[in-house]
């Protein structure tokens, strides 16, 4: 709301003592209605009336359009007495009020109070309340009694706390709107399987956006329907038994234009990506990426990243193709020339951090049009790219910085971070995320003749290995991932406790049941931090992929790499304590205990270790390390040549696969 006070009226608040007032004596206070005004009103009061904030509503009453809250107006008499006159050191005692007219947005409103009764006894005035709008009309009257100053005060005005409104449905209906009239397209939905994926499918048919063609298991699918009272009647199925069939359909269809879009549901995202990456139809020549698309509430346009979620380490080429491919997304939404933050730790070029370097080359190779529809500047640091005050205080020049459409950044670790961050610290709603990491297979105890079930964070190509194998599979999601509750993981803290709530579920459908844990990356170093413990002896074999060792070590070579300075690990070895004090007074655990390094030391179980020899985020030293720290009196390792961190079964599945079934079959006689 906007005010028509002088700028020496907004630094100084002085009040008129009851002694000062007088009958027939008055002030007023002048306010222009805004709609961020009723927002704002509403979120405070709780009053979430529609017609106050439902424009589609309030079009339909009497009103013929949204109105204000009357008790907003008599908030704004509280305002004049409470900073004007009589001001501060004013006791409201009681109001008595009238609504006249509504109030809509735009209104100016003319607040006037008068000294109608002054009460010398008791030291009280009753004041004439009048609140009028721009054209002379009476909105609101009443009558106040209060409570004036007796004391002369002038104080500092104190400047009101500021107030971020974010509507959560403005910037989705804006993108609403950019399509409307566009030709609804056939869009292939893979294994809808929960509530979140169908209705998510059947809100886009409902918005007229696509013909959804739902692929999987018809049975499971009309349950979830019935379930989550979703109406399927009209919408075409294609009954397939399983995930990964339903992926492969999905693929083949689009491969042969049937349909223009798929749609993930619930099943693991490279399951989806091995089946369109088998279609040769389906590839464009450009690298394959991910996008993410935030509404922040503290950014005033959507924001973009990429890619936090397929490209692990990308090359200086495999950016040229993710920063393409967001342009050209981002043009699709309706942005003309997308604005590409190129992120760095910092904003200068630095040849000791490799980021800036792809950086400033990928900036020149835009300027020769090997880049193209968009605006780079790079490198960027974070504050650089999105706040203005970032960029005037560092004295930066760009049509990009602070401003930022995209953000483009070095790797997946980075990225995956930024928009985590953004989604929990900063309550950004996202779009390209993926909804589940891993799932739990039907059927777990099936008639097998092979009693030994496998425990671990492993998607359908793993799955598929095993159980070709004649093994029963249980997937689990770490907390923090998936479906599992919380928002983070506590590296090993509690991780412990949930694989030994696991093995003893079981345990309990088969008290004979013999136990391995399978885990990659994340779930692999839970795994053997889980080998040290008692009840992970019990385990009857290990295998571990791309697990990272010790935790101090590992963030100090990450540091190092990062930083190309050493100074920087200084500050590691003064953390240390703290982290080891938290640790013991959170869970009454060292370093030590959640480190699996040392957990390799105390372990007695088989294991086998499996490595990219191309991986940068976790070097393949790594494992060599754990394969000799292993206490284990049966331990292999297999290095695979030319892969990245986690990509082994990507680059050579068949030798991968080998590794494992020669791994088990020399155990299978001890099983």
């Amino acid at each position: 709301m906007n005010s028509n006070v002088s700028e020496t009226e907004t630094l100084w608040m002085e009040n008129v003592t009851y002694d000062e007032l007088s009958v027939g004596q008055s002030a007023r206070l002048l306010r222009t209605v805004t709609l961020e005004d009723i927002q704002a009103f509403a979120a405070v009061s709780g009053d979430i009336n529609p017609a106050h904030l439902n424009p589609e509503y309030a079009d339909a009453t009497m009103f013929h359009g949204v109105i204000a809250h009357g008790m907003l107006g008599a908030a704004l008499i509280s305002a004049l007495f409470g900073t004007q006159f009589p001001g501060p050191g004013t006791i409201y005692l009681g109001q008595e009020l009238k609504f006249t007219k509504p109030v809509r947005i735009g209104d100016t409103l003319t607040v006037l109070a008068t000294v109608a009764e002054k009460n010398d006894e008791k030291k009280r005035v009753k004041m004439d309340c009048l609140v009028t709008n721009q054209h002379g009309e009476v909105v609101l009257k009443g009558e106040a009694n209060l409570m004036p100053p007796q004391q002369k005060v002038r104080v500092q005005r104190i400047n009101a706390p500021q107030l971020q409104l974010f509507d959560p449905e403005a910037r989705f209906n804006d993108l609403l709107a950019k399509v409307q009239g566009l030709e609804i397209v056939r869009c292939a939905v893979v294994h809808p399987v929960d509530a979140g994926s169908l209705s998510g499918a059947l809100d886009a048919a409902n918005h007229g956006l696509i013909q959804p063609v739902l692929i999987g298991p018809e049975g499971r699918i009309r349950r979830v329907a019935e379930e989550a009272g979703l109406n399927l009647q009209g919408v075409e199925i294609v009954s397939v038994e399983h995930s990964h069939a339903a992926a492969e359909v999905a693929a083949a269809m689009a491969a042969r234009r049937e349909v223009e879009i798929i749609m993930k549901g619930s099943l693991h995202t490279d399951e989806l990506l091995k089946a369109v990456l088998a279609q040769p139809a389906l590839r464009t020549g450009r690298r394959l990426s991910h996008v993410f698309r935030f509404d922040v509430p503290l950014y005033d346009k959507p924001l973009l990243i990429t890619d936090a979620a397929i490209n692990i380490v990308p090359s200086l080429l495999e950016k040229v193709d993710i920063i393409q491919n967001a342009i050209d997304f981002t043009r699709l939404l309706g942005v003309e020339v997308p604005k590409v933050a190129i992120l760095s730790a910092v904003e200068t070029v630095t040849p000791s951090i490799p980021s800036t370097l792809d950086a400033a080359a990928l900036c020149k190779m835009a300027d020769r049009g090997q880049i193209t529809g968009g605006l780079l500047d790079g490198p960027l640091a974070f504050d650089n790219a999105i706040s203005m005050d970032a960029v005037r205080i560092k004295g930066i020049t760009s049509a990009v910085a602070g401003q930022a459409d995209i953000l483009a950044v070095p790797d997946l670790e980075s990225g995956n971070m930024v928009a985590k961050q953004l989604e929990y610290l900063a309550n950004a709603l996202t779009a390209g995320s993926y909804e589940k990491a891993y799932q739990l297979l039907d059927q777990l105890f099936s008639q097998n003749e092979e009693p030994l079930s496998i425990l671990g964070a492993l998607s359908s190509s793993y799955v598929d290995m095993y159980r070709d194998m004649g093994y029963n599979v249980l997937l689990i999601d770490q907390r923090g991932h998936g479906e599992s509750g919380g928002s983070h993981t506590t590296w090993g803290l509690r991780e412990t406790d949930d694989l030994d709530a696991w093995t003893e579920w079981l345990r309990g459908k088969d008290g004979g049941v013999k136990i391995g844990m399978h885990g990659i990356s994340l779930g692999a170093a839970m795994a053997l931090i889980y080998s040290g413990t008692e009840r992970g002896k019990n385990i009857s074999f290990y295998v571990a992929d791309s697990a990272y060792g010790g935790m101090m070590e590992l963030g100090k070579d990450k540091i190092s790499a990062y930083t190309g300075d050493p100074r920087f690990l200084w500050g590691m070895d003064l953390v240390e304590p703290f982290f080891q004090s938290v640790l013991w007074l959170r869970g009454g655990k060292t370093l030590s205990d959640i480190d699996p390094l040392e957990a390799v030391r105390r372990m007695t179980a088989p294991v086998l270790f499996l490595h990219g020899g191309a991986d940068t985020l976790i070097p393949p030293k790594t494992a060599e390390e754990l394969l000799q720290a292993s206490g284990s009196s049966k331990k292999e390792l297999f290095i695979f040549d030319g892969a990245g961190h986690t990509m082994e079964m990507a680059v050579n599945g068949d030798a991968y696969r080998k590794a494992v079934r020669v791994f088990l079959e020399s155990l299978s006689q001890n099983m």
